[in-house]
């Protein structure tokens, strides 16, 4: 079965870019929105013609999405929008967000508090509890520590190292790696589009 094959094949190339956006910290609702919007923008090119453009009902037949969904996302700037939803969703990256831009949370030189593991606020249970849901504070923890954005100093309490999820090393060099990975994988799956069009 054609769709079946199809669906192997996308998800054995999406597990090195998912293992890449969980490094990063990029949620799955963030990636989920990308595919929505890259479903909603490529059918609207496969179903334009000269002259005709492709209507929200069309597109809606064809990805199964509703068609106010698809008139709310066809035209947005959604990579922007994904972006600033990282810290929504990503429920760590929220509490790094929070312990170094509130002023509960800061020193009056403007520096992250170190915090008490439990008790009044500020202390790092609370700020876990007001702004990550039902997510135990101990899990938040554990990542935060995991990733290098926090630790136990000697007094107990719960120290800031970094305020972003993932350490950037090299950004330029990172950029470069990630858009000689993009201009090779387009290179390659266009090629293997064009056979599969050609076969059918």
């Amino acid at each position: 079965m054609i769709a079946k094959s199809l669906l192997s094949v996308f998800a054995e190339l999406l597990r090195p870019l998912v293992r890449v956006l969980i490094r990063y910290g990029i949620p799955y609702r963030t990636a989920l929105g990308i595919l929505r919007w890259v479903y909603i923008t490529e059918s609207e090119l496969a179903l334009s013609r000269p002259k005709k453009k492709a209507t929200v009902s069309s597109i809606s037949v064809i990805t199964g999405l509703p068609r106010s969904e698809i008139r709310k996302y066809l035209h947005r700037d959604e990579l922007h929008h994904q972006v600033t939803s990282i810290a929504k969703y990503n429920k760590a990256e929220c509490i790094l967000k929070v312990w170094s831009e509130d002023e509960l949370y800061l020193s009056q030189d403007k520096t992250p508090l170190s915090l008490s593991l439990l008790g009044a606020k500020p202390s790092f249970s609370e700020m876990v509890k007001d702004h990550a849901g039902t997510v135990p504070y101990q899990s938040i923890l554990d990542e935060l520590i995991r990733t290098g954005c926090a630790r136990m100093n000697e007094l107990g309490q719960v120290q800031l190292l970094r305020n972003h999820y993932c350490p950037v090393l090299d950004e330029a060099d990172i950029k470069s790696t990630l858009a000689d990975f993009k201009e090779k994988t387009k290179f390659l799956v266009d090629s293997f589009n064009t056979r599969l069009s050609a076969s059918s």
